[in-house]
């Protein structure tokens, strides 16, 4: 993810989002140093509903990982996570993707709501039918940083899906480290993550 925000306004978000790192974050992530362990929260011994972890892959790259279990098909998911006319209904973070094409390779606008501002990023789309999308590209407010962002549905069960939302973050760049940009965006995937879960089972009745 990356939002067109000058840094001063940066800095003033990323220091309320320290009283999240400093009273929560503790919670859901455990480890030290580089690595960060997977944590998870679950209604069974055996299955996680949610999953977190951000791991160091090499100098100056890291791996976000977030995913939910949802009580619905990957059809039924990936319909909700595709109706784009209608995703700002209920995301209060991505509110819309928009192109002349929804197809792989093709240029798009993602409108992204940051400080209740509605912000438009360009991107280069990926995506595979059913499976998967997102986009690799570099952080305009970070310029030497590049970040790989992806939203995924995988079949779980008969009925159940395991949703994924990951990103890297590569390069670097003067004002914030990659692990500290992981852990910046974080609460929002995971805000994504669980409004997402509550809309499929809303209009699926599960």
């Amino acid at each position: 993810m990356n939002c067109k925000i000058s840094f001063c306004n940066y800095k003033k978000i990323a220091l309320l989002k320290s009283l999240f790192f400093m009273v929560i974050l503790p919670y859901i992530l455990t480890g030290c140093g580089s690595k960060i362990k997977t944590d998870t929260t679950s209604n069974s011994r055996t299955e996680p509903i949610e999953e977190v972890s951000i791991r160091q892959i090499d100098e100056n790259h890291y791996s976000l990982f977030t995913s939910i279990t949802i009580d619905a098909t990957t059809s039924e998911v990936w319909e909700v996570l595709t109706d784009f006319e209608n995703m700002s209904i209920w995301s209060s973070t991505l509110q819309k993707i928009d192109g002349i094409k929804i197809e792989d390779g093709q240029d798009i606008n993602i409108i992204y709501k940051v400080d209740g501002q509605n912000q438009i990023i360009p991107h280069n789309l990926i995506y595979s039918e059913n499976k998967y999308y997102g986009w690799s590209d570099t952080i305009a407010v970070l310029p030497g940083i590049i970040d790989r962002h992806l939203y995924e549905v995988r079949k779980n069960g008969k009925s159940r899906t395991k949703f994924i939302q990951s990103d890297e973050f590569r390069g670097s760049n003067p004002n914030i480290s990659n692990i500290d940009l992981a852990r910046f965006v974080l609460p929002q995937y995971l805000t994504f993550n669980r409004e997402l879960k509550a809309e499929v089972e809303r209009r699926t009745n599960k």
